[in-house]
């Protein structure tokens, strides 16, 4: 291959250091791809071959103390018939060294760099050991001692169109970062390398493998989690013929991604379960806790929080165990999110707070702008919304900075909400606007759906209701093309909401119906307490008291079954508007004043102005004015700290009413 003259630089610096180096120096090469590191290896070769012998050291899992194979190649005959040139020692197979690991899971490779560093002061040479990323972040994770001791990092990569690699870990690969043009180019060249190799009759079930791995990764990315599974079943298919296990494990842990994205999530722990138990066997620690991190998302997708907290506490256990900062950072974030859910918001952000440090200890720029997003989230939710933008904003820069178009769509989306809590709802929709387009450019046609359908509760909040229900089609069309029946199901629960602000009831009983069918085939445990909790509000409508307090005492168990402390909340509330209709007013009062006391315990200030408004109510039902104005004034000095107008106008007009 032909080298980049970014690639000629950095080896003009690298034959610099050999030639100027008279003592112990140790540099790594970090290199990715054989034929690129085939390519630079020969350049240094023919550059250096008059002036420099280059020794040759090959490790693997049988040779892995790398300072006793250099203490005895010193005393083989070789290295003195060469002493009339500079000696440089290449190592190759580091890569394949570090794999063996003690009973403690730890790589004796990198045990050894560590501990014996001192006797490499006995080698007066340049050492260069060649190796890539994995390596390398195993390196500085495990052995970081060796590492900031005397080394330098010379890193070589092909260009991004150029890059064949198999996927590790959805998530954390370049593939993300890749906008809409760029996907396609890269689907166009592992489809080309498919087409070649299957039309000169090659089948190399490696390369087949990975290339189908990647495809189906692109799919995902760009919102096609149905197609994407065809692809990795061919992944497993070529995969089991190689008998890779470890290849398997991690591509039925993206089949399990992929059903996510369905809102099968049955499926999804199905697929995620098969993997744990491979990683278990093969003793694949890294696997262990990435399968134990999507079980737990899978569980929190389903509603199951506090199952969710058991797997993602599982997986923090074997991140910490085995040094993976990364994987710990992230396992903390999923905590934090699960926290969020049961409304302990300030136990989320505790976690936020430990993932964000992680995250910019290890120089995770990513990982640093999720948290800083996930950080502006919980603010939002306690009511501190200035602080949430600030947040919120500080991620956006990073998402900008690092090029992760896709994590800069998720912030502008977070802003448009910080906004629309603030009650300026021009200024969300702005936000939510520009995060379509990117999820338009980058073909996310998931993102694309989930921005939709921001953009219809805001224009539903603005009272425009029919272009909120113009919106809300779209997305749930989108939602039924890529096969995401979580996606539905809030679409249909949304049209419910927007037909029931119409006050054509009925046609809004029909949709949160169906969506509430959906919740049940998925086992979205939450989102049947939603619908559960609509439909009691829509029955309200219709005067039909005794059915809505039936479907709220359902959603009332399912939020205490789950641990759903706002759900738990709001069907609170609603029972309290229930008994307020049937003329029981204490009833009525009681169940307020249990819904004002979780709120106010997750920090919900919206809802803690509605339940100080709906107790307003029932006092001045009672007669008891002067308890009623006191209701009603804590809920207009909510409603005007987070400038929410429809709190606003109701505790001005009650307030009016009552003291005319």
């Amino acid at each position: 291959m032909e080298l980049t003259s970014d690639h000629l630089s950095k080896l003009d610096e690298m034959i610099t250091l050999l030639s100027i180096s008279d003592d112990l120096t140790i540099a790594f090469v970090r290199c990715n791809e054989p034929v690129l590191c085939h390519a630079l290896d020969n350049e240094i070769r023919q550059r250096v071959s008059n002036e420099i012998f280059i020794y040759d050291i090959r490790m693997n899992t049988d040779s892995t103390n790398l300072i006793q194979i250099l203490q005895g190649v010193i005393q083989s005959d070789l290295y003195d018939a060469q002493k009339n040139k500079k000696i440089v020692f290449f190592v190759f197979g580091l890569d394949d060294a570090i794999e063996k690991k003690n009973q403690e899971g730890r790589s004796e490779a990198l045990m050894q760099l560590n501990m014996m560093r001192e006797e490499f002061l006995n080698i007066n040479h340049t050492i260069i050991l060649w190796i890539n990323s994995a390596s390398l972040s195993m390196i500085l994770k495990e052995a970081q001692d060796f590492f900031s001791w005397r080394t330098t990092v010379f890193e070589f990569d092909l260009e991004r169109k150029e890059q064949v690699e198999m996927v590790a870990d959805f998530g954390e690969t370049d593939l993300q970062f890749l906008d809409k043009g760029e996907l396609d180019e890269r689907w166009d060249y592992y489809t080309g390398l498919l087409k070649e190799y299957q039309d000169k009759g090659i089948e190399d079930a490696s390369k087949f493998a990975d290339w189908n791995y990647n495809l189906g990764m692109i799919k995902l990315l760009k919102g096609f989690a149905d197609d994407a599974l065809k692809y990795f079943e061919e992944s497993v298919r070529y995969s089991d013929k190689l008998s890779d296990k470890e290849k398997i494990s991690n591509t039925l842990g993206v089949f399990g991604m992929a059903y996510s994205h369905l809102g099968q999530v049955e499926k999804a722990i199905e697929y995620s379960k098969k993997a744990l138990v491979i990683s278990k066997e093969i003793g694949d620690r890294r696997g262990e806790g990435n399968h134990l991190r999507s079980l737990g998302n899978a569980y929190s997708d389903q509603g199951q929080v506090e199952k969710a907290i058991e797997y993602h506490k599982k997986a923090l256990v074997i991140s910490r165990e085995i040094w993976d900062r990364r994987g710990e950072g992230a396992n903390l974030g999923n905590l934090g999110i699960d926290y969020s859910d049961l409304g302990q918001i300030e136990k989320a952000i505790e976690y936020y707070e430990e993932a964000l440090v992680i995250a910019r200890e290890i120089g995770d720029r990513r990982g640093e702008g999720k948290s800083l997003g996930n950080l502006g989230t919980a603010y939002g939710r306690l009511g501190q919304v200035k602080i949430a933008i600030k947040s919120v904003e500080k991620a956006l820069v990073i998402a900008k900075e690092i090029g992760d178009r896709r994590g800069e769509g998720k912030r502008l989306g977070n802003l448009g909400n910080a906004y629309s809590d603030l009650g300026q709802v021009e200024k969300a929709i702005d936000y939510y606007e520009k995060a379509l387009v990117i999820s338009k450019e980058i073909g996310d046609r998931r993102g694309e759906g989930i921005h939709l359908g921001s953009l219809g509760i805001a224009y539903s909040n603005l009272g425009q209701v029919k272009k909120a229900i113009e919106y809300y089609e779209k997305a749930l069309v989108i939602a039924k093309e890529i096969g995401d029946r979580r996606g539905e199901g809030t679409d249909l629960g949304n049209l419910g909401n927007a037909y029931s602000d119409l006050g054509q009831v009925e046609k809004a009983i029909d949709y949160y119906e169906q969506a509430l069918v959906i919740a049940k085939e998925i086992g979205n445990r939450q989102g049947e307490g939603n619908n559960l909790g609509n439909l009691g509000l829509a029955y309200s409508d219709l005067g039909q008291v005794e059915k809505a307090i039936e479907y709220n005492k359902k959603a009332l168990v399912i939020s205490r079954e789950i641990g759903d402390r706002r759900g738990e909340g709001n069907a609170l509330g609603n029972l309290g508007n229930a008994y307020s209709h049937l003329g029981w007013i204490e009833k009525a009062i009681e169940y307020h004043e249990k819904a004002l006391v979780i709120t106010r315990e997750i920090g919900s200030r919206r809802n803690e102005g509605a339940h100080l408004g709906n107790l307003g109510l029932a006092y001045s039902h009672l007669g008891q004015v002067e308890k009623a104005i006191e209701y009603y004034e804590q809920a207009l000095m909510i409603g005007k700290e987070i400038k929410d107008p429809r709190i606003i106008n109701l505790c001005e007009e009650n307030l009016k009413s009552i003291k005319s």
